[in-house]
């Protein structure tokens, strides 16, 4: 739920940031996340091998870590001036990176120790979970970024963006702290 919150958060402020903040056009905008993203979910395949060797544990914690690096680069890099090389796309890559080490891990742990008859009970729990999460982060976000921005006298969009990606990068640390729980290796089968 956590992770899901932070993550899933973070994506469509990216997308409604380069408009606002930056004057990109809605493609542009599109096609640069879109790289960012498709670069970030490189490792996933190896993140998997390699939890199926040492368990989900330490690479829910390492995402935790990475994904709260690429929003705090975010936070303290963003400005009105269209730098996507030096300030976005390192973000977007962590961001990415960071969905990479969580969500296929997140999806197995969710059903590991389920017998084999409820592994779409389970599946289906986690995905709903995954769903209610990105939905209150983006309600929430989308809130505090028209409260700071919309206003008359308000902030602008890079300070209202800003404080909501505060808000996003708080939400983050009950997941990899919930995440110490999991056993650190998978039983074997």
């Amino acid at each position: 739920f956590f992770y899901a919150l932070r993550v899933l958060s973070v994506f469509p402020f990216q997308c409604l940031f380069a408009p606002q903040g930056l004057g990109s056009s809605t493609l542009r905008a599109g096609c640069e996340l879109s790289l960012g993203s498709c670069l970030g979910a490189l490792p996933a395949t190896s993140f998997g091998h390699l939890a199926s060797r040492t368990g989900q544990r330490a690479l829910l914690l390492l995402c935790g870590l990475v994904s709260a690096y690429g929003l705090f680069l975010l936070i303290t890099r963003a400005t009105t001036t269209p730098e996507y090389v030096r300030v976005y796309l390192p973000t977007i890559i962590l961001t990415g990176i960071g969905v990479s080490m969580c969500f296929p891990q997140l999806s197995s742990a969710s059903v590991r120790d389920l017998p084999s008859d409820l592994y779409g009970s389970g599946s289906a729990v986690n995905q709903a979970m995954r769903n209610l999460a990105a939905t209150l982060g983006v309600a929430a976000t989308v809130a505090i970024t028209a409260e700071g921005s919309g206003s008359a006298g308000g902030a602008g969009p890079v300070e209202a963006f800003r404080k909501a990606w505060w808000v996003i990068l708080a939400s983050g640390p009950p997941g990899p702290g919930l995440g110490t729980l999991l056993p650190t290796r998978s039983p074997p089968p």
